[in-house]
């Protein structure tokens, strides 16, 4: 066995030190899409890992391959079109066994004064309630089509399905049961659907479901480049909501804040001036934000709620794109005096909760904004053949775009990728 070693995410802050990845049998990747069709039988290969290390250390994955039989039951044998990588997946990999689950605001005094104290939401803990077993097929997110449905199954060959997380999204083919999968429409660009099912899925619930939003209202956000920023954003604008978005002295201000206006958003500024006067005087001049967003914490998570208007509601997620900064995690007050309504949201709780049908109407509700052209994303694309490269272009840090893996042919690699 030849190994190859990749070094990934050198930088990466938001583990605090440099990360290296091992991919064993190192030879080129070779698509893989052999039915046997007189055993009824598919040759897969998957990246897979069997133990999970400290940030810095060494993590080791294997190119596995197998045989998977003939689906049974209420399974269905897929093949994947695109697979997805976010820094929330390396995160997962270098987890403790047991983390601290997200706590819900708590009182205290500040300064002799009441304040509530925010715990932000870490991604792993808004993806999963409790990490993968061991060993464990990577990846959170991508689309596959069905080769051959099961018996009981409800699906036929060739839809396309969203895995939820835990499936393990790198590999050529996997046996899932219908209950894992959310159904997507397969007339949208695949490298779409592979990442509806998180950080636009988030985007989506953060705005329908905390605040009855009208047209000329206003909301504020941190991290509005991010899936969950782009979806947020392009909600609004879809139904003459205003946005207030938020960019961290780490950003590229002007890049950010080009593409930020180029998607609808009213007003773009660093969060540094928000205590200026200026800031409070323009603050002043609009109707009350009635919405604020947060997923960094810390002095950004405190920023969005002084922007938020008295009585509004503030809600503390998770976001699979967190890296570097953005992953710190700090606790902040928030002032009772602001009369905020403090909320979480976890998006594994409302998997948990939620039927197939209510999953699929929101994803059917996304893709249709693909459909009309009206959700773009920064997605850039690489071959899965080249998956070392593409792993560690996936977890730089701080990365503006999602990078995506396609399983066929790639006509190019280009870095903004808008729908048709």
């Amino acid at each position: 066995r030849r190994e190859t070693m990749m070094r990934v995410g050198g930088a990466m802050a938001a583990f605090r030190s440099a990360a290296s990845v091992s991919i064993s049998k190192a030879a080129a990747w070779k698509p893989v899409s052999t039915i046997c069709r007189r055993q009824m039988s598919v040759s897969a290969k998957a990246l897979t890992y069997s133990s999970r290390v400290k940030p810095g250390e060494e993590l080791i994955m294997n190119v596995d391959e197998s045989t998977l039989s003939k689906p049974s039951g209420s399974q269905s044998l897929v093949k994947f079109l695109v697979s997805s990588i976010s820094p929330t997946d390396y995160a997962i990999m270098h987890a403790a066994e047991q983390s601290d689950a997200p706590s819900p605001p708590t009182m205290t005094k500040k300064r002799f004064a009441q304040a509530h104290e925010v715990k932000p939401i870490r991604a792993i803990h808004h993806v999963f309630d409790k990490l993968p077993s061991l060993p464990a097929v990577g990846g959170l997110e991508g689309v596959a089509v069905v080769e051959e449905p099961g018996p009981n199954s409800k699906l036929k060959a060739g839809d396309w399905v969203i895995p939820l997380p835990g499936v393990g999204t790198w590999r050529t083919h996997a046996l899932v049961d219908e209950s894992q999968v959310i159904p997507v429409r397969n007339d949208i660009q695949p490298e779409y659907a592979a990442v509806l099912g998180l950080g636009p899925a988030t985007g989506y619930r953060l705005f329908h479901d905390f605040v009855n939003l009208k047209e000329g209202d206003w909301i504020a956000l941190n991290y509005s480049d991010s899936m969950v920023g782009q979806t947020v954003v392009q909600l609004a604008v879809n139904k003459g909501v205003k946005v207030i978005a938020l960019l961290t002295p780490y950003q590229h201000i002007q890049m950010f804040s080009a593409h930020l206006k180029a998607l609808g958003v009213d007003i773009v500024v660093n969060e540094n001036v928000i205590n200026s006067w200026n800031m409070r005087e323009m603050l002043s001049n609009l109707p009350p934000v009635k919405l604020g967003l947060d997923c960094i914490g810390g002095d950004s998570g405190r920023k969005v709620a002084r922007v938020v208007g008295k009585g509004g509601t503030f809600v503390s997620y998770g976001n699979v794109d967190a890296s570097g900064f953005y992953a710190s995690y700090k606790p902040f007050m928030i002032p009772t005096e602001k009369d905020l309504k403090i909320k979480q949201f976890l998006l594994s709780d409302w998997l948990a909760k939620s039927s197939q049908d209510e999953k699929k109407k929101m994803i059917d509700e996304l893709a249709a904004m693909v459909k009309d052209s009206n959700l773009h994303l920064l997605i850039e694309r690489k071959p899965f053949e080249s998956h070392r490269l593409a792993l560690r272009l996936g977890w730089e840090m701080m990365r503006d775009r999602r990078l995506v893996m396609n399983h066929g042919p790639v006509v190019s690699t280009g870095e903004y990728f808008p729908p048709k």
